[in-house]
């Protein structure tokens, strides 16, 4: 009887996360193998690794998390196996968050896979691959929408304070993060989630992520706010060059999931366990416009999508398995019919 309990137990570890990790490995092996080795590394990851020499609580083009995690390469040695390990492995835990959200969701295991392959297999490849702050800052997105789905569900105040803790190393990483942050508070005053605003773990929180903040806030007045500068030469040098339209467009090639990603919205108001959770939807809509209006490089809206692939290969394997009758537990022949779907 214990052996059997044993076995089960081993059989329930190996359904759950035995995929888990295949999938993860799977991640770690393409960031490698899809670098040609003749190639050196891009401008930028110069600069970044060069920062960690002249530390700093702040620098003119980002924050100084990159240049934490360059201090940390030259401490494993300097080579370029770290440069790269960083960049997949942050892409790897975007991998592991998905599956939480589709957790949350109640999502089968042909849920995850198919929300890690859309990910797995799409324009992460290529961010993934650079040792810049894009790759922790779609992590980064992907954890505020995992704690605040947390928080909503259970109210809990440990989750507002871990996210305080989460959206201030966010912004250390890339200030971009500031309009996913202004996008989460309009699409929570658009839905009945905006109690949240009324609780005291809120405030707390929020106070918590300014004093975390603190070392940044003065190094920019001491300095005379750098990033306006830098925001101001971007937008003469590059963006002025992009159209809102250009900007959106480009998001059609980021939405790998065509069919997934856009049944989510059709999920929120049909799908009776997405209701609570409008205001992502919500979210997901004015982040995107305000990265328009801002003439935004395509790119930026990146930290949006894991969340829409977990939550509508959620609904997808809903339908699937109401409508069509072909919830099987051979798991390939699921994605293989996902995907010839969207095609």
């Amino acid at each position: 009887m214990i052996g059997s309990k044993k076995r089960n137990l081993i059989d329930l570890l190996l359904t759950r996360y035995g995929v888990l990790l295949l999938l993860i490995a799977v991640k770690f092996i393409l960031q490698y193998a899809m670098v040609n080795p003749v190639y050196e590394l891009h401008r930028d990851e110069f600069l970044y690794l060069d920062q960690a020499f002249h530390p700093a609580a702040g620098y003119v083009s980002v924050p100084p998390f990159t240049s934490w995690i360059a201090a940390l390469i030259y401490l494993l040695g300097d080579g370029l196996f770290w440069v790269r390990f960083f960049p997949a492995l942050f892409g790897a835990l975007v991998i592991v968050f998905i599956w939480f959200i589709v957790d949350e969701f109640d999502g089968g295991l042909h849920a995850k896979i198919l929300a890690a392959v859309l990910f797995i297999f799409s324009v992460y490849l290529r961010i993934n691959m650079l040792f810049q702050p894009n790759s922790f800052e779609i992590l980064v997105s992907t954890i505020i929408f995992y704690i605040v789905i947390k928080y909503v569900r259970t109210g809990h105040p440990r989750w507002m304070l871990l996210l305080s803790v989460i959206v201030a190393l966010a912004i250390y990483n890339k200030y971009n993060v500031l309009f996913l942050i202004v996008g989460l508070f309009g699409g929570l005053l658009l839905t009945p989630q905006r109690w949240i605003f009324a609780k005291k773990e809120f405030f707390i929180a929020l106070g918590v992520s300014l004093i975390l903040l603190l070392p940044n806030i003065i190094w920019q007045i001491q300095n005379h706010f750098p990033v306006i500068h830098h925001l101001n030469a971007l937008n003469e040098k590059q963006l002025v060059h992009i159209s809102s339209s250009d900007f959106l467009l480009g998001q059609f090639k980021y939405l790998m999931g065509g069919v997934i990603s856009l049944v989510v919205f059709v999920g929120f108001f049909l799908y009776k366990p997405f209701r609570p959770y409008r205001f992502i939807g919500w979210t997901f809509v004015i982040t995107i416009m305000l990265y328009a209006f801002a003439h935004a490089k395509g790119y930026y809206a990146l930290g949006l999508y894991p969340v829409i692939f977990a939550m509508g290969s959620v609904y997808w394997e809903k339908l699937l398995k109401k409508k069509i009758g072909i919830y099987r537990s051979d798991t390939c022949c699921f994605v293989r019919y996902s995907f010839s779907s969207l095609g």
